[in-house]
């Protein structure tokens, strides 16, 4: 463990040694670059104990090194120590290695500790609490991240009192979304708005000379469907145009690892994805996804939990007209976290089930409001709070109702003419509400603004990435 902690921690002896990390240097010389705003945002100052979740390959190791990076440089007198957990098994394996690095810098008094990989660990938490409960090491502040979203939730479950006074200590990492693409490509947003504030008559005005836009945006919003936001595939398609087969391979093999490590069926798991696909954007129960898996009710029900887990999708549940909240009963819709993700049956597989534009924009779409109101709560990928569908006694459906305090629904149209019967079931349901659109800009209905995707999710609010310096 001695020589993997030190050849880990090379700034120990040189701090400029951060910059010839195999991670920094990756991320230095790409051809774009990003910084999450977690990386910039988290308060390393303070202790307590953050966790950063999210799919695999999305960057939370980057993401630990960059945060590295900057307490080097801002915090000279603390001490920062990384290590990874991958080639260990027992809890004890964390308590020795902060010990150890404390033992070889006994003059540090406080330290940043990045744990990468502590889901590799079974009881990972126990290593934490008894640093946390017997050292010092409650003045210092730990970063963890896992690729078993499942393991790390259910390992902070067991820190009840030992997170810290801290903001937000739970965060999610996700793939980029649509305007953090179209900021890397050169446009980024001139606004960014909760979804209430495109019902606002004075921002509605703002919205049409940003028409100018639109036929740039529309192109990066179609590339963005094609690719998604894993920094691999955005990667791949700036260099070569397309996403490459080895790297949708690799972002199934990671999802099919995960799968098993919770002991459960990868064949089963893609037949839940090729049915979300061809399902996409519809109500569904677990009756006919048992059907297409060939199992029971409830092994549907865990095989679609356990992908909202690992971060795949969302599940989005009809809201109750009765109370606030979801509708545990009815039908749910369910939404890949990423379009890369619609693609895997059709190019890893060579499935039939291929995603339409119309559904992809959809799915674009619901997850940029998920994004806005969701994104800050790391458990609603499982039963999300502030966003759901709607449905009426006589079967008209919009497809979003966003917001906690006042909901906003949203319709989505994705064609070129929209005209009144497209959207009564929203009109008849509520007094105001957007209306999303292929390329059609029409503010003159004030209650029911219609806004094209691109321009919508261009300007839609959400945690975001900052470019790379």
């Amino acid at each position: 463990m001695l020589e993997r902690l030190i050849a880990s921690n090379p700034w120990w002896m040189n701090p400029t040694a951060i910059e010839q990390d195999p991670h920094i240097r990756a991320w230095t010389d790409g051809p774009i670059r990003w910084m999450p705003r977690i990386a910039i945002e988290i308060d390393l100052s303070l202790p307590g104990i953050y966790t950063i979740r999210g799919p695999r390959q999305v960057g939370k190791t980057t993401a630990l090194k960059l945060m590295i990076r900057r307490s080097i440089e801002e915090a000279a007198g603390e001490g920062v120590m990384y290590y990874s957990c991958d080639l260990d098994s027992d809890p004890d394996a964390i308590r020795e290695a902060v010990q150890t690095a404390k033992r070889l810098r006994p003059g540090v008094k406080r330290w940043r500790i990045f744990l990468d990989e502590v889901t590799s660990i079974s009881g990972w938490e126990k290593g934490v609490k008894w640093l946390w409960d017997n050292t010092d090491a409650r003045r210092d502040t730990f970063v963890l991240t896992g690729s078993s979203a499942v393991d790390l939730m259910r390992g902070t479950d067991r820190l009840p009192g030992r997170r810290g006074n801290v903001l937000r200590p739970d965060r999610i990492l996700l793939p980029l979304s649509f305007p953090d693409f179209a900021r890397l490509h050169g446009v980024p947003p001139p606004l960014m708005l909760r979804p209430d504030e495109f019902l606002n008559a004075d921002v509605q005005d703002e919205l049409v000379p940003l028409l100018a836009y639109l036929p740039e945006l529309e192109v990066l919003f179609r590339r963005y469907l094609r690719v998604g936001g894993f920094p691999a595939a955005v990667l791949d398609e700036y260099a070569s145009g397309h996403v490459s087969d080895s790297t949708l391979r690799t972002i199934w093999e990671l999802v099919e690892n995960e799968l098993q490590r919770q002991r459960m069926d990868p064949v089963r798991a893609f037949r839940v994805i090729e049915h979300l696909v061809r399902a996409l954007g519809h109500p569904s129960d677990w009756a006919s996804l048992a059907e297409t898996i060939d199992a029971d009710r409830r092994t549907a029900e865990d095989y679609a939990r356990l992908l909202a887990l690992t971060f795949v999708s969302v599940i989005l549940y009809k809201a109750d007209p009765r109370r606030p909240g979801p509708h545990l009963r009815a039908q749910r819709k369910l939404y890949f976290t990423d379009p890369l993700f619609a693609y895997l049956p059709m190019r890893v597989r060579q499935s039939a089930a291929a995603p339409e534009i119309p559904d992809l924009v959809e799915n674009a779409v619901i997850m940029g409001l998920f994004r806005c109101e969701e994104q800050p709560r790391a458990e609603s990928f499982l039963i999300p709070q502030a966003l759901f569908y709607w449905r009426s006694k006589s079967g008209g459906e919009v497809d979003a109702l966003t917001g906690i305090t006042e909901r906003v629904a949203v319709e989505v149209k994705y064609r070129r003419h929209v005209g009144a019967k497209d959207i009564l079931a929203l009109t008849r349901s509520f007094p105001r509400g957007i209306v999303v659109t292929q390329d059609l800009l029409d503010v003159q209905d004030r209650r029911y603004p219609k806004v094209p995707a691109a321009m919508f999710l261009w300007l839609l609010a959400g945690e975001s990435v900052v470019p790379g310096r």
